[in-house]
């Protein structure tokens, strides 16, 4: 038979047991709330990408006037009469999360190579027609009507747009154009947009056209 370890033993081996214990207790608890913070926090990046936006913008494009030859030639025979330029921005909206969000339309930022100054042009959000009525006698009257376009993108979690916004070039002083006409590649475009949450983005535009020679399927 097998020696019989003395009771008095066992119970100073398991007291060294306990004191030991004590003695590491709060390492012990430093560790396990270690342990539990790291994978509340993975938890919690988990669920919080479920419900959030994650709004990407890809392949953006602007259309300009100022890259038309028509435009270029005018500039240098005859600016005075140029009136305003019209250009357009294509992209493809893509919300990578979850949730729903949105972001405002993108103002384009023009920026001048070579003077500390740029122009800023506001998306198109409203659209005016003028609906014709005539009365049973004969009476002709003219309505506008505004459409709203609205001044925002809203994106439901996992859904893809393309979007098309239009925008005019109304500054009087006629400064860019004295610039554009002496140099190439005078103009630098930038988009500038807020998301959900008031975050800023400024992205440099490098695909540039002929407003004319635009056909985005």
């Amino acid at each position: 038979m097998g020696q019989t370890i003395p009771m008095e033993q066992i119970i100073s081996f398991m007291w060294s047991i306990f004191d030991g214990l004590e003695k590491h207790s709060t390492l012990i608890l430093v560790i396990i709330t270690a342990i539990y913070a790291y994978f509340t926090y993975r938890m919690t990046k988990i669920m919080h990408k479920q419900i959030a936006p994650d709004i990407k913008l890809r392949n953006i494009i602007i259309g300009s006037t100022f890259s038309e030859k028509w435009f270029l030639e005018k500039i240098k025979n005859d600016p005075q009469n140029i009136g305003y330029c019209k250009f357009k921005l294509y992209f493809k909206i893509f919300n990578q999360g979850g949730g729903g969000g949105s972001i405002e339309k993108p103002k384009i930022i023009l920026k001048l190579s070579n003077i500390n100054k740029e122009f800023v042009m506001l998306p198109r959000t409203k659209e005016v027609t003028i609906d014709k009525e005539e009365s049973v006698v004969g009476i002709i009257t003219y309505n506008n009507k505004i459409i709203d376009l609205g001044g925002s993108i809203y994106l439901r979690g996992g859904e893809l747009q393309r979007e098309e916004i239009e925008y005019s070039f109304n500054d009087t002083t006629k400064e860019i154009f004295d610039i554009i006409k002496v140099k190439d590649n005078a103009v630098q475009y930038f988009i500038k947009y807020h998301d959900t949450f008031g975050k800023e983005y400024l992205i440099k535009v490098e695909k540039v056209w002929p407003i004319s020679e635009l056909d985005i399927p």
